[in-house]
């Protein structure tokens, strides 16, 4: 009896990690992440994806399936990953997204690299970072590189933005902003509305929008901005080296660490409907000097030392 109790007493004085290692290793939960495209921008999400669910805890183990692209991998790899025995799924790009929540509804699913949070809606336990930067976000931005600016005139197809314009009006008066719309539901009326503003604006703002901002329209809206002397804010560095005075840009890696987290949160038990979308939380920008100085513009000159690229 004595030897009985003297082996609890010492059962109860092992350190937990012993403890834990007599009764066998904890189960790992597995996390599959599907990847749409090959790119920088995917690298630096599935970076700090894993540096953050490497934070989270040792216990999670993540595997890839890339897409490269490629509808027809879907399937392969819905099959792949409901063998597995996956916990979760985690979807980076479009195409990704669109095969989790069709192919395993069973799953819960954190979406990135997503535009906007309508794309994973119809799924039961989703929740996701989205690439969509606030209005609000965007127009603070606009007023500390172009503070003098007022006016800021915004072409838009209704049948798509309606609502981002309609609530980037109501965000503009709080912040001392006017914004001069001008619908445009054929690329063709492009010109015409631009010409529109030239009298009117201070900057033309780029929103995503299929109509207006596409690379069949990019020179005529460039063209406009140099000869009136009207900054356009573009969508891209792309747009930043073409000649817009500026573009924001998202952190990648940091929106790889808020999947992580989001993975991290929905692993303990948390349902995706009850996580809101998350927007980006760090914010990078490209510059365009010698627009700046074609149209006179004085950029303060800690944003133009901040910025994640010049040109």
């Amino acid at each position: 009896m004595k030897i009985r109790v003297l082996l609890i007493a010492l059962a109860c004085l092992l350190p937990p990690a012993l403890g834990a290692a007599a009764s066998g290793p904890a189960t790992a939960l597995r996390v599959a992440v599907m990847v749409s495209y090959e790119g920088a921008a995917f690298e630096e999400t599935l970076a700090g994806l894993r540096e953050s669910l490497r934070r989270s805890g040792p216990a999670v183990e993540v595997e890839i399936f890339p897409l490269r692209g490629e509808a027809a991998e879907g399937a392969r790899v819905v099959e792949l990953i409901r063998k597995g025995r996956f916990s979760l799924v985690v979807a980076l790009g479009s195409l990704a997204l669109g095969e989790a929540t069709a192919g395993l509804p069973e799953l819960p699913v954190v979406a990135g690299m997503v535009l906007r949070s309508e794309e994973w809606k119809g799924h039961p336990n989703a929740a996701g970072v989205t690439l969509d930067i606030p209005i609000e976000t965007q127009l603070r931005w606009l007023r500390k590189i172009l503070p003098e600016a007022r006016t800021v005139g915004v072409l838009f197809n209704p049948a798509e933005n309606q609502g981002r314009v309609d609530q980037a009006e109501e965000t503009a008066r709080r912040l001392g902003l006017r914004i001069e719309t001008r619908p445009v539901r054929e690329p063709q009326e492009i010109p015409a509305a631009l010409e529109s503003l030239a009298n009117n604006a201070d900057v033309i703002w780029g929103i995503s929008d299929g109509i207006v901002l596409t690379p069949e329209t990019a020179r005529s809206i460039l063209l406009f901005s140099f000869r009136h002397r009207i900054p356009f804010a573009g969508l891209s560095a792309a747009w930043v080296k073409a000649g817009a005075l500026y573009a924001l840009d998202r952190d990648y890696r940091d929106i790889g660490g808020q999947c992580g987290e989001l993975a991290w949160k929905m692993l303990q038990g948390e349902r995706g409907k009850a996580l809101p979308p998350v927007a980006p939380r760090k914010i990078r920008y490209a510059l365009n000097r010698r627009t700046a100085e074609q149209m006179k513009l004085s950029l303060p000159p800690e944003l133009v030392r901040q910025a994640d690229q010049l040109f």
